[in-house]
């Protein structure tokens, strides 16, 4: 798969040899089936390499959103000399996320977020009446 999307072989190589290369070959295979040009697996490939290398991923490692933010604001923030642009920065911290998010959904590997409960629930209700709803007749003169 990666002899597809690179045209270097150190590139296709260092892809080949880095971990989790057959998972990352089968998300590419997986986004390849669903339509996606050659570009944008390129980039979800270099993306899902530094996603794996970030969060230290193995096979049976499962993580959550909070882990993949804060790989993500490393990543970002990595000294790198392209990196000086503040749009530069939002933007691959984004795509990050989101390869890291898709990828890890696809392994399933993602720990998913507790659901959000309303801390005032136990509250509603007490003490007070409903609403009447009052309705307004129009007669015609």
């Amino acid at each position: 798969m990666f002899e597809t999307i690179f045209t270097w072989r150190r590139t296709i190589a260092r892809h080949e040899r880095g971990p989790m290369a057959e998972e990352r070959r089968r998300y590419l295979r997986h986004l390849k089936e669903r339509g996606l040009s050659r570009e944008s697996l390129h980039r979800y490939a270099v993306y899902a390499l530094c996603v794996v290398r970030w969060l230290k991923l193995t096979p049976d490692r499962r993580v959550s959103l909070d882990e993949v933010d804060a790989a993500a604001e490393r990543w970002t923030h990595r000294r790198r000399p392209w990196n000086l642009h503040a749009k530069g920065l939002r933007a691959g911290r984004k795509l990050f996320r989101m390869v890291a998010r898709d990828w890890l959904r696809f392994l399933n590997l993602l720990i998913p977020p507790t659901p959000w409960s309303n801390p005032y629930a136990p509250l509603a209700g007490r003490g007070k009446r409903p609403l009447r709803r009052h309705s307004l007749t129009v007669t015609a003169p």
